[in-house]
């Protein structure tokens, strides 16, 4: 699972929070469900902020990433949305799952591995 790549500049991101509340509505802890919350945020941060240093608008590249296909992103070099992995903007998994293992949430972990795992299983690929 260490291994592996997916789109970079935040669109794996995006597409892994849409997950977040089916994960989310079969936590029964207060505290995890809070703490889904406080993941789901911080997903869409990374996009925001390549957009913004960009000179776009952070929440209108997040959602306009939300209605592609997983693979489809925002380029900020060139300011249009494309096919992120063709383009070889791309993120290591496992630097996916190194930052998890630093965050403070303990569900952490499993609420992305879950995440990704539904993500890949939708789109047919495997991680």
């Amino acid at each position: 699972m260490d291994e592996g790549i997916v789109p970079g500049g935040g669109a794996a991101y995006i597409q892994l929070s849409e997950y977040i509340s089916v994960i989310k509505s079969k936590m029964e802890d207060r505290e995890e469900q809070i703490g889904s919350d406080i993941v789901a945020t911080a997903l869409l941060a990374p996009a925001k902020a390549i957009a913004t240093n960009a000179g776009a608008d952070g929440d209108t590249v997040v959602e306009k990433t939300r209605t592609c296909s997983w693979e489809i992103g925002y380029n900020a070099m060139t300011g249009k949305y494309e096919d992120l992995q063709n383009k070889m903007i791309l993120v290591q998994l496992s630097k996916i799952f190194y930052l998890n293992g630093h965050l403070e949430q303990s569900s952490s972990p499993i609420i992305m591995f879950d995440a990704m795992w539904r993500c890949n299983v939708a789109s047919g690929t495997s991680l």
